[in-house]
């Protein structure tokens, strides 16, 4: 649901959620609150694509990566 598809206490809500400090959601107000609600909920999508990001490339994997290569370096010697 668009943010102006919600009513001003649904808008008011989710400035709490988010942390951000308001006043009264009004007609005179509410195109900046959305604008701001729009811009921390684009940081949080950011977030979570970061954060799938560096799970798909798990330490674990470094490491085995490098017994690997270390395996392979004894071979040769």
């Amino acid at each position: 649901m668009p943010l102006s598809d919600k009513t001003d206490a649904q808008l008011s809500d989710l400035l709490t959620d988010y942390g951000i400090k308001h006043g009264p959601v009004v007609n005179s107000t509410r195109s900046l609150y959305e604008k701001k609600l729009e811009e921390a909920l684009a940081k949080d999508r950011t977030f979570y694509r970061e954060e799938d990001y560096q799970t798909e490339h798990n330490p674990c994997m470094h490491r085995k990566h490098n017994e690997i290569f270390e395996a392979f370096a004894l071979l040769l010697l």
